[in-house]
């Protein structure tokens, strides 16, 4: 039994307009994971579970360092499409040097993150399976309240240190006494 290559059936226009289409629905597809992927951001960050950390400045040099990367090489793949291959040798290192520091500082932004306390998975377990109760954390007596990104102790602005101050003693709080909290709502 021989089987029927229908690849020389296709004319080189088909091919082509076929190739398109795959890419239109990969770009497509792209998209509508990227859109699904922010409005369950946007949903859930205006939900009272949702754990707010201030965004650390390594992963805004990231974000311009990839794009960075990405124009230098578009450009550079258009220069050797014109005739100019000799660029591809400058090109493509420094775009590697470039992904290689984002690579960098998307590690030290996630560092950042772990060493203020925001785990991909955390030591505190809700126990009965409800979100959003309310707690408190006092603090000098005081307690602190959370206003979207800011923390507030007796209606002021907490400082940068402070944070880092109570972000700290939390840390040593946990390590000491116990190796799982139980948040009772």
């Amino acid at each position: 039994m021989s089987q029927n290559d229908y690849s020389q059936e296709l004319t080189p226009e088909i091919r082509e307009k076929m190739r398109k289409n795959l890419i239109y629905v990969g770009i497509f597809s792209i998209m509508m994971l990227f859109a699904g992927l922010s409005s369950g951001y946007i949903v859930s960050a205006g939900d009272t579970f949702w754990v707010k950390y201030d965004f650390p400045p390594a992963f805004y040099i990231s974000t311009a360092l990839i794009i960075l990367s990405s124009i230098i090489l578009f450009i550079g793949i258009k220069i050797a499409q014109r005739g100019n291959a000799a660029i591809l040798k400058t090109i493509v290192p420094l775009t590697f040097i470039l992904g290689v520091g984002f690579a960098y500082f998307q590690f030290k932004g996630y560092k950042e993150l772990y060493q203020n306390g925001a785990f991909l998975s955390s030591r505190i377990t809700v126990s009965d399976g409800r979100y959003g109760s309310y707690y408190e954390l006092e603090v000098d007596g005081k307690y602190m309240e959370v206003d979207g990104n800011d923390y507030l102790i007796a209606g002021k602005l907490v400082s940068e240190k402070k944070k880092k101050e109570i972000s700290a003693l939390k840390q040593e709080t946990i390590s000491k006494h116990c190796s799982t909290i139980t948040v009772l709502c």
